[in-house]
């Protein structure tokens, strides 16, 4: 019986268990999922499987079921996904405020809900803040493609000026 414990201990920590802190691969998988709701979904819930999540981690939760939502055709499962996403980034945001990386999730996530649904309340502090902390926002691991698809995203938000987004853009690829 203790041989078969040992066993099981040793498969548990050599799996393919995701690790709360593995934020680097995290963040790339998620910006290079592909666009349908079975890969969005499979992504969630390897999230939803790591167990006592970082920060970063429950923003990137937040921002697949944004991402999810985006994808869903049913308007009650839209907002319910939206909803969880909400609470997942507002989570994130309460558990780590100096964040710069998660108020960026935030920002990107809300930014891009209509504001008429109430989510969006928190698009004008994020930006301040990013933009405040510039210095600060720098994403470990990020790949050209990351940077090209924020750049894009920042330069087509209303939300931004092109000063402003060249700004952020510039500040990921100083790194």
């Amino acid at each position: 019986m203790k041989h078969w414990i040992q066993i099981l201990i040793f498969c548990l920590l050599f799996s393919n268990v995701v690790k709360a802190d593995d934020s680097d691969q995290l963040r790339n998988e998620l910006f290079n999922l592909e666009l349908n709701t079975e890969d969005i979904s499979k992504y969630l819930k390897k999230l939803e499987s790591i167990n006592n999540p970082s920060p970063r981690v429950i923003a990137y939760k937040g921002a697949t079921c944004a991402f999810l939502a985006k994808y869903m055709v049913n308007p009650i499962k839209k907002l319910y996904y939206l909803q969880k996403s909400e609470n997942y980034l507002d989570r994130a945001v309460g558990r780590s405020p100096d964040d710069v990386e998660i108020h960026f999730f935030r920002f990107m996530t809300q930014s891009q809900i209509p504001s008429f649904l109430g989510m969006s309340g928190n698009v004008r502090e994020d930006k301040a803040y990013i933009m405040a902390h510039l210095d600060e926002f720098k994403l470990e691991g990020i790949t050209p493609n990351i940077i090209s698809f924020v750049s894009g995203f920042l330069n087509s938000s209303r939300y931004c000026t092109s000063e402003e987004a060249k700004m952020l853009a510039d500040s990921l690829t100083s790194m």
